[in-house]
């Protein structure tokens, strides 16, 4: 049989193997691991904003170039060649052309790169460096076959997501996911030319229900928030809509076109979740998990269509994370003597409980709290006094306060809230 025979059976063979490695749907990862023991070489994979989201273990290596890529997670600039500076080798890994050996000047190795696309669309490009075994011709048809496996394998990645069409997206996407590396934050905003104001916050809005929209959909109301909220950042993770919000003002909340707003929620049956105002990029995640829990309490609690902010339902996040560790028995942090309150009122037919619970929430301002409930000043004072005389309750205690309030709160969480 001829060497040209030989190696068209090599080649067939580990095709099929690449074949078989997606089939096994263990992941990228796995596809990546199974390319480079066929190449002999390291690979790694990364998305448009040159995050790397796969590559190949090595055994410890002393070649700098490739441990400070796979320490950083991303490509920097000095070792990003193949950009629109440099057309022809752009044009070689993004364009048509066959698969190529490639060198320059920021890699002091050869090695293959080529585009990967995800239901035609570039979703980034793949790299095989030579390190290990020499690359020929025969690796160039294999890598090739490597990157459509790669392809398909990637239909189902977090990453391949609507909406990260651009630097701003992409970021956005690795930093709520916590992909990237924080100890490298500033010299991947450097990279990619990435400017944040000194106020930001995170809104993300989902459907009122969680199995309601289809994924397909978040491509239109995603194009419907950005004419509502020009200056914000929007892209689609999953069936949900996140934004991020710079700006100078302080008030970040205040900034937002709230009847516009509020009537895209009501008529796409959608509510948000609004985090606190942070000014460290770092904090990017934590703050998208804030709006994700303000949405989980607003849902539990109201489910209206609205945007509920952070620093307004923080103590029912509290609660949420509370619920399940006493197994649902929230009643057993309530104060004692608003549990008797709430028997008095039962018994005997009053509205002590709901009065205390107004009074607290106007700042122990009787006038508003006689408006809230609609009902002459007197009478306000009256049932307050009723309620310090009865129940031995010391309204000018801040410790007292903070235990009726915290227990209002409960109750408000658990839906019993007296009147």
């Amino acid at each position: 049989m001829s060497t040209d025979n030989n190696e068209a059976e090599n080649i067939s063979r580990y095709s099929l193997m690449l074949y078989e490695s997606l089939a096994e749907e263990k992941g990228i990862k796995y596809i990546v691991e199974t390319a480079a023991k066929i190449l002999n070489n390291p690979i790694l994979v990364a998305n448009n904003s040159r995050m790397i989201i796969a590559h190949s273990e090595m055994p410890k290596t002393n070649n700098k170039f490739w441990n400070e890529l796979v320490m950083r997670g991303f490509y920097s600039d000095d070792k990003f060649p193949f950009n629109t500076n440099n057309p022809e080798l752009y044009q070689s890994i993004y364009g048509d052309s066959q698969v190529r050996i490639l060198t320059d000047k920021g890699s002091p190795d050869r090695y293959i790169s080529k585009r990967i696309v995800v239901d035609g669309k570039i979703f980034g490009f793949a790299t095989c460096v030579e390190l290990e075994t020499p690359l020929t011709d025969k690796d160039l048809e294999i890598f090739s076959v490597f990157c459509k496996v790669a392809g398909l394998g990637l239909k189902n990645y977090d990453l391949s997501v609507q909406g990260c069409d651009d630097r701003y997206g992409y970021f956005m996407l690795d930093m709520i996911t916590g992909s990237l590396n924080l100890e490298y934050i500033d010299e991947r905003i450097s990279g990619l030319k990435l400017k944040y104001k000194k106020n930001n916050s995170i809104l993300v809005l989902e459907f009122a229900e969680p199995g309601m929209g289809f994924e397909h959909e978040m491509s239109y109301y995603r194009r419907i928030i950005n004419e509502i909220i020009p200056k914000g950042n929007c892209m689609v993770y999953h069936k949900s809509l996140v934004i991020m919000l710079s700006m100078d003002e302080s008030d970040v909340s205040a900034s937002l076109p709230a009847k516009t707003l509020d009537d895209f929620l009501t008529t796409s049956n959608m509510l948000g979740g609004l985090s606190h105002c942070f000014h460290n990029i770092r904090d990017m995640r934590k703050a998208y998990l804030q709006a994700c829990a303000a949405i989980s309490v607003g849902r539990k609690m109201s489910g209206a269509a609205e945007i509920y902010d952070y620093k307004k339902v923080m103590s029912y996040h509290m609660l949420d994370l509370l619920y399940d560790k006493v197994g649902g028995d929230l009643r057993q942090f309530c104060s004692p003597k608003l549990l008797d309150i709430i028997d008095y009122d039962a018994k005997y037919n009053t509205q002590f409980a709901y009065t205390v619970f107004l009074f607290i929430r106007c700042d122990k301002n009787p006038t508003k709290t006689s408006k809230s409930l609609k009902i002459h000043r007197n009478t306000v004072d009256y049932r307050i006094n009723k309620v310090l005389e009865l129940f031995d309750i010391d309204l000018r205690s801040q410790e007292m306060t903070f235990s009726l309030d915290i227990s209002f709160r409960i109750l408000e969480y658990l839906h019993e809230l007296p009147g």
